[in-house]
């Protein structure tokens, strides 16, 4: 143990009466004067032998006994007012442990341990619990002992403690699998049968503690049994209503033994009144995650279960942000949330990684860092750029290798290169890496310290080298923070980061669609020719393999086809399983050797349960389990490679493939299949490195795209197939045919032997160079600083103004154009929030102030907002609301540049707007021409004798006018005259549904229409006060919804009535029976209620 001499000094040494317990005495007392940070799972292990000090302790109890002194010790300097409890809780736990070593001396019949271990137990605590798990110790092991009903919760408590312990030991036992099932039904029909008044005290109680051991103790990994997946659908029938329901919690409890929440009932979470003894434990059920998927369809039940539980969530934790429990849970997603399983489908996964990304800056600017930076002034001398690599660590892990490219060769008279790593141990490669930089520089533990460092490096580019996409470590959190002017996301994160700091993905035309590659990013997509990916792998001599290993060992004949896979663990899910058994069914003489456990994903994996549900897919196609071989972790890729040499056929996963694992297949020669989706390939006349090359049209991803990737870079499209049909029958065909396997396996190893391009690190340092280059080059030109004490900056800011207004308006449609102005937008905007307020008037009268009304007047503002913009607006527009603040009005000033006419309006403006910012306003949104009111019933129902585009421009009059009462309203919703619009914009729109045909009812709602409904639905304006007229209009519209009517016209009325409900106040209880296009918004409604309940 090393501590600071100051520690030292203050706490003391270890202490000797402590005995063999000094370490946890001393750990105790560091807890007790300081913060101390705990990792929950085992990474290493060491072996126990039994002539070992520690058998020698467990021998006689003292380790036990050394512990309960060290106890007793540490109560004196614990809080006052918690010692005893403290003390006494970790003497509870103590005793059960030893009783837990107990179990063990038992089964190795050790008697004399056995005895020495309860008696410490008992020195420890003499409670229920402890003496119940004494007596469990001799009770026979099948069957639990007592009847379900005279079980008493320290029974319960002791028997889910004893054999959760022998599960961790033997996870592949029936002789505690079934046990352990028949414990997890008798808690959950005890929680079923609770009374609700009684939840809490139980929960915090000997069941609670049970519980929690049993959630915990990754049993869920076990197949179900048809038994309980009944169980499981009678209660998941009832919580289809959702939490508000009578013991819906006690279902819910039980529920959560056996399944994962995307298992539960769609949008079941939706306003759950969850009280507060329960929250954090149900927040950490939400963020749950299995350690693979079970079934067909699994993967992609996830994604869409994510999918709109994090909208959901953002938008409780956006829409009231200053309430502290949101603070709180959006830290623990930020510290707990886990993305890898949404990896494994074919989804577009941007929306949910944009909001992953601002639930996380959420968290931490409540919690004070600052995201946000401002970067000073390029010095002019400097002539290199300043390039920053940010990584965890550079160890010899797949990360490194691919990261590696990105600078060992650059240039280094064009870059000076900076490496940051979180965790610094002087390995060869770690050594290497620093020699090919200026230098490398460990970061500090703390991470505001880690910020404050980087900034202070003024880097000009800064490359993210690890996987921010998976989980959140140091890195992750570094990565929401502007470090760099120009901050790059690329290949170790195979999904857009989401996040706003980062300003650009590189990729690679190889490993992207061919079509619309950009709608999966939220940064901006750079693609580089060829692959996305390559790898340096050989900078350090590999090590010899520690064994030779041959066939026989293996129990496979010479005779049989042996087909290998280096898939990870993850990637392998059912429907990979599926495909993999019906190659084994179709080629009866062979096998199929897997090492999925690879430690660069996980260091722990649910091997057991896996392996079981594999040969449990094996069988249902008839293939014997024996079939299936499973590897051990190897030490080394040259241990993997001997393995692969025995091999026939490579199979790789799908839809998230392979490519780190495919380059020893590749090495080796050994011939593999791969998929790239279910698009159909194409020619180009493209060409890499090896030649022709062929392209995706459409579909698949960056990770579905991988693998694929490497054997186009090769020119051997003929491995690669686009559907699962194609895929097996390439594989039976390879087992069938030496002859071929032969010829493919000898064109690898040609293409091999002329280093392809993505072994090739010093071509792709030059490639990243470049880009780098011109992303720099791109900054200079678009960084046009406004010089306020300047004249000349002041005129050549102005000078570029006009020059892209200009253009602006000679080419609208040039996307390079709208960037450019964009940019100039942003720099006027955050230029008028800088001014003090008593100064704007001045300001706005001078050269800057008519460079605002020039691009306030040339429509700029009728341009798509970028996520920035809009994330940025919606900052701005809180400071705006009701023109109260002092600096209310620089607010306005920018809002006005970005929102198009009809979409802002103040009430009032004569007299709440200064005369020198009224005219401009006036003539942009006041003008008649913009703001034309029109009937919506009359521009629909006149679309059939007017010419189309009329009526479209008569509908878009009607939504500007909608909207922009809207967002007035959500400034100042105190203004009587733009409550009395609303209120009549309403009673259009409620008349436009009731006369609508209803044929073209879905049609008409799922429109623009549709739109303007559902934005003046949710503009809380239905809060207002119903006038006399408007409560006799919906008891007349209740009266006709009960008197029969069909179910299409029965919607046209409910359209109507809920422009008028308050969220809440009508409820419908079957929502099954609502058309499947109105469905979702009803819910979305149904969930806004006045108040917080969860």
């Amino acid at each position: 143990m090393v501590v600071k001499r100051s520690i030292y000094e203050q706490l003391g040494g270890f202490c000797p009466q402590a005995k063999s317990a000094a370490d946890w005495e001393m750990w105790t007392r560091i807890s007790a004067h300081y913060p101390i940070g705990y990792e929950p799972q085992i990474l290493a292990a060491y072996r126990l032998h039994l002539s070992s000090w520690t058998s020698r302790l467990i021998q006689g109890g003292e380790n036990i006994t050394d512990t309960l002194k060290s106890i007793e010790i540490s109560q004196s300097y614990l809080p006052e007012n918690q010692a005893i409890d403290l003390s006494n809780q970790a003497k509870e736990h103590y005793g059960l442990y030893a009783i837990s070593t107990a179990q063990q001396m038992l089964t190795q019949g050790d008697a004399k341990a056995v005895i020495a271990q309860i008696q410490a137990a008992l020195n420890c605590s003499q409670s229920d619990i402890v003496k119940q798990a004494i007596i469990a110790l001799f009770a026979p092991p099948k069957q639990p002992k007592v009847e379900i009903k005279t079980l008493t919760p320290a029974q319960i408590l002791a028997e889910v403690f004893r054999l959760t312990e022998e599960y961790k030991a033997t996870p592949n036992s029936n002789t505690v699998i079934n046990p352990l099932r028949q414990i997890r039904q008798i808690l959950a029909q005890y929680w079923l049968g609770l009374e609700t008044q009684n939840l809490e005290k139980v929960y915090l109680g000997e069941i609670g503690q049970a519980y929690k051991i049993l959630l915990n103790s990754s049993f869920k990994n076990e197949a179900l049994t048809p038994q309980e997946k009944t169980h499981i659908q009678d209660w998941c029938t009832y919580l289809k209503t959702g939490l508000n329901q009578p013991k819906s919690l006690q279902y819910l409890l039980a529920l959560t033994l056996y399944c994962y929440p995307y298992h539960l009932p769609q949008d079941w979470y939706i306003q759950a009144p969850i009280p507060k003894w329960f929250l954090e434990d149900y927040f950490k059920f939400m963020l749950a995650v299995p350690q693979f998927f079970q079934e067909v369809g699994e993967a992609d039940r996830y994604y869409r279960y994510v999918e709109n539980w994090i909208n959901y969530t953002h938008g409780r934790f956006m829409s009231n942000p200053e309430f502290p429990i949101w603070k709180e849970l959006a830290w623990k997603f930020t510290q707990m949330a886990n993305f890898i399983p949404l990896y494994f489908n074919t989804a577009n996964l941007k929306e949910i990684y944009i909001k992953r990304a601002e639930i996380m800056e959420f968290a931490l600017k409540s919690l004070g860092h600052a995201l946000d930076y401002e970067f000073p002034q390029r010095s002019n001398s400097r002539q290199k750029i300043r390039l920053g690599i940010l990584s965890n660590h550079f160890n010899p892990q797949t990360e490194t290798y691919a990261i590696l490219p990105t600078f060992e060769y650059l240039d280094r008279n064009q870059f000076e290169v900076i490496l940051y790593t979180v965790t610094a141990n002087n390995h060869p490669l770690e050594q290497y890496c620093k020699n090919r930089v200026d230098q490398l520089v460990p970061l500090p533990s703390n991470l505001t310290e880690q910020v404050n460092l980087i900034r202070n490096h003024d880097l000009d580019i800064l490359l993210i080298g690890s996987n921010i996409t998976a989980v959140s470590h140091p890195v992750t959190l570094l990565a929401l923070h502007k470090l760099a002017r120009i901050q790059v996301n690329t290949t170790p994160s195979c999904v857009t980061s989401g996040m706003g700091s980062i300003d650009y993905y590189i990729s690679g035309v190889l490993t992207e669609p061919q079509e619309n590659a950009q709608e999966q990013y939220r940064e901006k997509l750079i693609l580089i020719p060829g692959t996305a990916h390559c790898f340096s792998c050989s900078v350090i001599p590999p090590e010899p393999p520690q064994r030779i290993p041959n066939r026989s060992l293996l129990g496979i004949p010479d005779d049989f086809i042996m087909f290998i896979s280096g898939s990870n663990f993850y990637k392998i899910i059912p429907e990979v399983q599926e495909t993999w058994a019906k190659i084994l069914a179709a080629v009866p003489n062979s096998f199929l050797v897997l090492y999925p456990f690879n430690p660069n994903w996980s260091s722990r994996y649910a091997t057991v349960p896996f392996i079981k549900q594999f040969q449990s897919v094996l069988a249902q196609y008839g293939v014997e389990s024996r079939r299936l071989i499973f590897l051990q972790k190897q030490p080394s890729r040259s241990d993997i490679k001997e393995y692969l040499k025995l091999a026939d056929i490579y199979l790789d996963s799908y839809p998230f493939s392979g490519v780190t694992s495919l380059l020893d297949p590749l090495e080796v020669g050994l011939v593999p299949i791969v998929r790239d989706g279910d698009s159909i390939p194409s020619y180009s006349s493209e060409t890499s490195q090896a030649g022709q090359i062929i392209i995706p049209r459409d579909g698949g991803s960056f990770r579905s795209l991988m693998a694929a990737s490497l054997l186009r870079s090769l020119s051997i499209p003929d491995l690669i197939t686009n559907s699962e049909a194609a895929y097996i029958n390439l594989a039976i065909t390879l087992a069938n045919n030496p002859q071929l396997r032969q010829q493919k396996r000898q064109e690898i190893q040609h293409k091999m032997q002329q280093n392809p391009e993505f072994l090739d690190s010093r071509t792709y340092s030059a490639k990243i160079g470049v880009i780098f280059q011109q992303l720099f080059q791109n900054w200079q030109q678009n960084q046009q600083f406004i010089q306020a004490n300047s004249r000349e900056g002041i005129q050549q800011y102005l000078s570029c103004l006009v020059n892209a207004v200009n253009r602006y308006d000679l080419e609208r449609n040039n996307e390079s154009v709208i960037d450019e102005l964009r940019e100039i937008r942003k720099l006027m905007a955050q230029h008028w929030l800088k001014i003090s307020p008593e100064h704007l008037e001045q300001t706005y009268r001078m050269n800057l102030g008519k460079g605002y009304q020039i691009l306030l007047n040339r429509g700029i503002q009728r341009e798509a907002l970028t996520p920035e913009e809009q994330k940025f607006l919606h900052e701005i527009t809180q400071k705006a609301i009701g023109l109260k603040q002092s600096d209310s009005l620089n607010s306005l000033m920018v809002l006005m540049l970005y929102y198009p006419p009809g979409k802002i309006l103040v009430a009032n403006a004569d007299h709440r707007l200064p005369e020198w910012l009224l005219k401009d306003y006036k003539r942009v949104f006041e003008n008649p021409s913009n703001l034309e009111t029109v009937k919506l019933s009359t521009a629909l129902k006149t679309a059939v004798s007017v010419p189309e585009n009329q009526a479209l421009s008569e509908t878009e009059a009607f939504q500007k006018r909608l909207v922009g009462c809207v967002n007035l309203y959500r400034i100042d919703p105190s203004n009587v005259d733009i409550v009395k619009e609303l209120r009549q914009i309403r009673q259009e729109l409620a008349n436009f549904w009731l006369g609508l045909e209803s044929p073209t009812l879905e049609s008409i709602y799922q429109s623009s229409v549709g739109q303007a409904y559902r934005t003046l639905l949710h503009s809380g304006f239905s809060q207002e006060v119903l006038t006399a007229s408007e409560q006799e209009f919906i008891k007349t519209l209740a009266s006709k919804m009960n008197q029969g009517l069909n179910e299409i016209d029965k919607i046209k009325y409910l359209l109507a009535v809920l422009l008028y409900c308050r969220p809440g106040q009508l409820q419908i209880q079957n929502i099954s029976r609502l058309p499947h296009w109105f469905r979702s918004d009803y819910q979305q409604l149904s969930n806004q209620v006045s108040h917080v309940k969860s």
